[in-house]
């Protein structure tokens, strides 16, 4: 993922690239990837569903562009992670179907006025984006329900290891008794 928001900057001509995925239940945001930002934060930062540009355009699943974040009343500064040094923003959501999986932010030094092709390029890369994302996801998803029927199935195996040592004494002497009552009964059968 590193390497895809790297080049997604430098094609971008922007100066931090941050990816931010949607929460499975979607109540927010979490910093996913970043390049120009404190590495430290990823899966750290989080932001709810609507709050600042990031959440807003999750929640509304619109790109949105401020020119100049320092003056925009919807930016949510996130301490630790924002750098007053970053002037302007792009957010991109990422869809999947009709679900947001995540935003993908490109940021700015110098105040820059996002052009329609700019945002065109950022919204097929944040396509592109949203597909990785959700598949990945989705495979994570498989690989740890699948990492729990196999822990399932070696407890079953347990159990059953367990049940057969734990039964082979007693059903041991239960079939000595048959045998020897079978035996008794042989001698003292009438002839």
């Amino acid at each position: 993922m590193g390497t895809v928001i790297d080049r997604a900057r430098a094609a971008s001509r922007a100066d931090v690239c941050s990816l931010y995925i949607t929460d499975r239940d979607g109540s927010g945001l979490t910093l996913a990837a970043t390049n120009g930002l404190d590495q430290e934060a990823v899966g750290v930062a989080r932001l709810e569903m609507g709050q600042g540009i990031t959440g807003l355009a999750a929640r509304t699943k619109i790109t949105i562009v401020s020119p100049d974040v320092h003056d925009d009343e919807r930016f949510a500064w996130i301490r630790g992670v924002d750098q007053a040094r970053f002037t302007s923003m792009c957010s991109v959501p990422l869809m999947w179907g009709e679900l947001v999986v995540g935003v993908l932010n490109v940021q700015t030094v110098e105040a820059r006025d996002f052009r329609a092709a700019d945002i065109g390029f950022l919204e097929a890369l944040a396509g592109l984006l949203a597909g990785m994302v959700e598949k990945s996801r989705l495979h994570a998803e498989a690989e740890a329900q699948l990492e729990q029927l196999r822990a399932i199935d070696e407890a079953r195996a347990h159990l059953v290891a367990v049940v057969t040592h734990a039964l082979r004494t007693p059903l041991a002497v239960v079939r000595a008794y048959v045998e020897l009552l079978g035996a008794a009964a042989r001698r003292i059968e009438p002839h």
